[in-house]
């Protein structure tokens, strides 16, 4: 009896697995939401990635998707992210990102950087039919051609990030081609810059008719050295229709205090032709969904990247 009484009392500790749930959560609210007031559609979009938002949790490595990506970290640090009024950020361009991948300014290029957005088109592809603009504009002009591309594949249910990005997007960049139109210089985009604290919500999407030809290339840059980290979801939906042919370049080089998540997926239809190139070379962490999708007698993809 002494003997058991002089023991010292046994201690077990029972940690957690790495796919316990996680600390935190985003706060956003449903204000940030833009909601066309003429346009149903987009509304009713927004309204259902809304709803999965408030649903979905944060992913964890438990789930098979995820089971590589530790997303702790950012968890521990969801409630601080903020959505900025874009048009209150000043996030001026250095020189060094001025200028295109091509070397020097594109003739057809637009670049947005928070509210500030810059364009030139050439005024030729214009009267052809050609859009090429932000989101918003998009929204306000070509509804009925946005209607053609957003939420078809992409539904804003996959994921939380992706509910996140189809109900909060400030702003992304909208491509239509007309059928037969075969675009002989390449487009050039450029988002930039993501405060400290901020969350940055983009939509990029394609539309190329039967038979129209372009080649587009796609930048997302932010600085080096920023210490408070920052948050970009993004979605990337492109449709080509028969006989269709796109050459994608997307390259990703966000500052490294950027947590990085995107659900891009391509659409191919029959005898159309999609070569895809992909940069991912920035940010905290980046995880990508990438999908493509022949759809018909003939549709060819290849996608490459680093």
């Amino acid at each position: 009896m002494c003997a058991l009484m002089n023991e010292r009392p046994r201690i077990i500790k029972r940690s957690t697995s790495q796919g316990s749930t996680h600390q935190g959560n985003f706060s956003f609210d449903k204000s940030w939401i833009r909601i066309p007031e003429k346009n149903s559609y987009i509304a009713d979009y927004r309204e259902r990635a809304w709803n999965a938002y408030n649903k979905l949790s944060i992913p964890q490595i438990n789930e098979e998707a995820w089971r590589r990506t530790d997303l702790r970290e950012l968890s521990k640090l969801a409630s601080q992210f903020k959505i900025e009024n874009i048009d209150d950020l000043n996030n001026e361009i250095p020189d060094s990102f001025q200028n295109s991948v091509f070397g020097e300014k594109a003739e057809n290029q637009l670049i947005i950087s928070g509210g500030k957005i810059t364009k030139s088109v050439d005024p030729t592809l214009l009267k052809s039919g050609l859009v090429f603009t932000d989101l918003i504009d998009a929204e306000q002009k070509h509804p009925e051609l946005v209607e053609k591309v957003m939420g078809k594949l992409v539904t804003g249910d996959e994921s939380k990030f992706a509910s996140m990005s189809a109900a909060f997007a400030q702003n992304g960049i909208f491509i239509y081609i007309p059928a037969g139109l075969v675009v002989e210089q390449p487009l050039h985009s450029l988002f930039y810059g993501i405060a400290e604290n901020q969350a940055l919500f983009s939509h990029l999407m394609i539309y190329l008719e039967s038979n129209a030809q372009l080649t587009y290339v796609h930048e997302s840059v932010s600085k080096n050295g920023i210490v408070e980290k920052a948050l970009h979801s993004g979605i990337v939906e492109i449709i080509l229709q028969p006989g269709a042919a796109l050459k994608f370049v997307e390259l990703q080089s966000w500052g490294d205090n950027v947590f990085n998540f995107t659900h891009e997926k391509v659409k191919v239809a029959e005898d159309a032709t999609l070569e895809w190139i992909i940069g991912s070379v920035g940010s905290h962490l980046t995880k990508s969904f990438t999908d493509l999708v022949l759809n018909g007698s003939g549709a060819a993809g290849k996608v490459s990247g680093l």
